[in-house]
């Protein structure tokens, strides 16, 4: 073994603080992974060396633990707040900002996304978990558009109450354990009316926060409701609070049903990105999820099990993956496609 092999091993075990791109631009191994013998020979491959800078400990980084109770904390004092809500038809703004805000964008600097994802499922707690899911999700999105600060925050706090106007829509609707009946779902449907209203009478908000709550259900083609409003009509936090509002209900175990596999929702979304979403966000937010499920293994749909590797740029949906000691390019292999991510 040449000397050069030995010091490319000795970061076997160790966990990489960045993205490892090649000279494309092309994802080859995420932030956070914990480096085996086939990242090492993916690296010499590319003619890619790492330096102590490059790595960390692998016990002195567990996103997953940081993030979990974060969640769990957020979730429990979203609930008291938002209950509050239903009496004083306030918005608790003040501590909104003081203490869920900043652990929302302390979340959001997570690099192991996979495992923030698994920590916003909603569980029996959909309800709420949900407002801190989404506003989660959406603060990644805008960071990944590279929005100001100063946007960002309002961001946060936009999605985060995106559907407060549900604390205004009788219990009975809001918590029936079943399917809604026409007349019932028209009730609902009036959240993003009595939310905007909230928001807008709230001091310190702003009118475009408020048109978050009012316009997260409407779609790029005019399908959407109150008022099927088309493209530039739809506020950008509103088209990002969209996608991510989507996402983390398909994700999620909710009364009607069980959470989507992750890919399929993926797929899913990929496939409006045209008509129902914005494309460009959408486009964003599929190549961000996508790289963060390099490392992760996958079952096939012909039946295999593999290893996504790397993201193809033009297509994050069909990646190369490492199967039966071969790779599998699924960009070149219209036959076959990724049917689940494995835990």
């Amino acid at each position: 073994m040449s000397d050069q092999e030995v010091y490319m091993d000795q970061w076997i075990g160790r966990r990489l603080k960045r993205d490892i791109l090649n000279e494309f631009g092309c994802l080859l191994i995420s932030a956070s992974t914990v480096l085996q013998q086939r990242h090492i020979a993916l690296l010499k491959i590319h003619g890619i060396e790492l330096t102590e800078d490059d790595v960390t400990e692998a016990e002195q980084h567990d996103p997953d633990a940081e993030c979990a109770p974060l969640v769990d904390q957020m979730t429990a004092q979203l609930r008291d707040m938002f209950l509050e809500i239903r009496y004083s038809k306030k918005i608790p703004l003040a501590d909104i900002r003081k203490d869920i805000v900043p652990l929302i964008r302390q979340c959001a600097e997570t690099p192991n996304l996979f495992g923030l994802l698994a920590s916003l499922q909603a569980k029996d707690d959909y309800l709420y978990r949900h407002f801190i899911g989404v506003a989660v999700i959406a603060t990644l999105i805008g960071k990944w558009l590279h929005m100001e600060e100063a946007q960002l925050l309002q961001l946060s706090t936009a999605a985060l109450l995106h559907d407060v106007g549900k604390m205004k829509i009788p219990s009975d609707i809001l918590d029936k354990p079943g399917k809604l009946t026409k007349i019932e779902f028209e009730i609902m449907k009036r959240h993003t009316v009595f939310g905007y209203e909230l928001v807008k009478e709230t001091v310190g908000l702003n009118h475009r926060q408020a048109l978050v709550a009012l316009q997260h259900h409407e779609r790029m083609n005019g399908s959407g409701y109150p008022f099927g409003l088309k493209q530039d009509k739809i506020d950008v936090f509103s088209r990002i609070v969209m996608v991510a509002d989507v996402f983390h209900a398909m994700t999620s175990e909710t009364v009607y049903r069980g959470p989507q596999p992750l890919y399929g929702t993926l797929k899913e979304i990929s496939r409006n990105a045209f008509g129902v979403f914005d494309a460009k966000i959408v486009s964003v937010f599929l190549d961000k999820m996508m790289r963060s499920l390099v490392g992760q293994q996958v079952r096939l749909t012909d039946g295999r099990t593999g290893k996504i590797v790397m993201i193809n740029s033009f297509d994050p949906m069909r990646p190369l993956i490492y199967v039966e000691e071969t790779f599998l390019d699924l960009g070149k292999s219209a036959e076959t496609d990724i049917e689940s991510v494995l835990p």
